[in-house]
C-alpha cells in the first residue's frame, strides 16, 4: 500500500472530512515527507504548516526555518 493511500485511510479512520489540517512542520525529512503526503491526501487549500523557530540552534534553525517558507510558498 503507498504512503498516500494509508495516509489517506487513516485520515478516514480518524473521521477528517472536510476540515483543513494543522502540521508541525520542522524542515527535516520525516515532516517534509508527511507534509507532502497530507497535501496530495486533501490538497494544499486544506492544509496549513506550523513552523516554530526557538532560536536555540542559531543560523542552522535561521536556515529550517528558510527551508519550511520556501517550501510552503511553493
Amino acid at each position: 500500500m503507498s504512503l498516500v493511500k494509508l495516509a489517506k485511510k487513516q485520515l478516514e479512520l480518524c473521521g477528517v472530512t472536510d476540515e483543513k489540517i494543522t502540521v508541525g512542520f520542522s524542515g527535516g525529512s520525516d515532516s517534509t515527507a508527511l507534509l507532502y503526503t497530507l497535501a496530495e491526501c486533501v490538497g494544499p487549500d486544506r492544509l496549513c504548516a506550523g513552523h516554530v523557530n526557538h532560536g536555540i540552534r542559531g543560523e542552522q534553525a535561521d536556515g529550517d526555518e528558510a527551508f519550511c517558507k520556501s517550501v510552503c510558498e511553493n
